[in-house]
């Protein structure tokens, strides 16, 4: 169970840290591509830096204006001062100016060379559409890839599953030999080593009941025999004594019966709880003697005799 946990976070850890790991060279790679998109705004920039080098301070905001209608473009001018930046970053900028992102997009800034005081803004429209399709596509992608990944990973599973469900109802069925061939690279081979092992130890015992069961119909022939033929010589026996002596040996005869079936059950019982033997001495000749006593009605029947 522990190595199919480890399994499950292992594949979705993975696949998380893969697949956005290429979504980010993606995003990387397209936005390299934009700034290179972005490359005519700042060649029209340098355009309206040098249109608007001869202009007065007077018409400056005007033409402005005028070329941020004509060119259908966001044109505005800005106040030297009111950027806090560093002096190298001013050094930049006006020598070659600068590209800057914000929340609404990339801008570009450019000073005038005449007019020292403003700096020339121009921000480039930003596709919102189609950055929110973007953030969409790659979303969907991620979720794509990890479930591509996670269903990769569960196919072996669901096919080991289905090996076990098919055994089990094998053996379901009576065939007490189905087991799961193992494999190497199984997520759960720790189950089938135990539903194997499960099945075994079931074949096993129902195996024992099995032989149990026959040995107990095959020995309890002779004693219920002896019974028969002590009952038969009780009835046409007319000495009480000597019928008391077959009465006796008909109790003996029940009682080997019912040690028979202790015996047995004890045996059943050992199987299953894994029950030690005790030995212990017994006295044969009293054994032989009851075998003799409960033969001799038999034998007399038969006419035979023994010594």
């Amino acid at each position: 169970m522990n190595k199919l946990i480890l399994h499950i976070v292992m594949t979705v850890t993975l696949s998380l840290f893969g697949f956005g790991w290429l979504i980010d060279e993606f995003v990387y790679n397209s936005e390299s591509v934009e700034s290179e998109e972005n490359h005519p705004h700042q060649v029209l920039l340098n355009g309206f830096v040098n249109h608007l080098g001869n202009a007065s301070a007077d018409t400056l905001i005007t033409r402005v204006k005028t070329l941020s209608v004509q060119f259908n473009v966001n044109l505005v001018l800005e106040r030297r001062e009111d950027f806090a930046f560093e002096k190298d970053v001013f050094d930049e900028l006006d020598t070659l100016g600068l590209q800057l992102a914000s929340e609404h997009g990339l801008y570009y800034l450019k000073p005038i060379p005449k007019h020292p005081e403003y700096l020339l803004k121009l921000t480039a429209a930003r596709n919102t559409e189609g950055n929110r399709s973007l953030e969409l596509t790659l979303t969907l992608l991620l979720y794509f890839g990890v479930s591509v990944a996670v269903v990769l990973w569960m196919y072996p599973l669901i096919k080991r599953l289905k090996k076990l469900t098919s055994a089990a109802n094998k053996f379901g069925k009576g065939n007490l030999s189905a087991r799961v061939v193992p494999a190497k690279l199984s997520q759960i081979n720790v189950l089938e080593e135990s539903f194997n092992k499960m099945a075994s130890q079931i074949e096993h015992l129902i195996e024992e009941n099995r032989l149990l069961a026959n040995s107990l119909s095959h020995d309890l022939r002779t004693p219920v025999a002896c019974f028969r033929f002590a009952l038969d010589a009780c009835l046409d026996e007319p000495d009480v004594e000597r019928k008391n002596e077959y009465l006796m040996r008909m109790e003996k005869d029940v009682e080997n019966i019912e040690g028979m079936l202790k015996a047995f059950l004890d045996y059943a019982s050992m199987e299953r709880q894994g029950m030690q033997l005790v030995f212990r001495l017994t006295n044969m000749i009293g054994f032989l003697q009851t075998v003799v006593n409960d033969l001799q009605p038999i034998a007399k029947k038969k006419g035979l005799g023994y010594v």
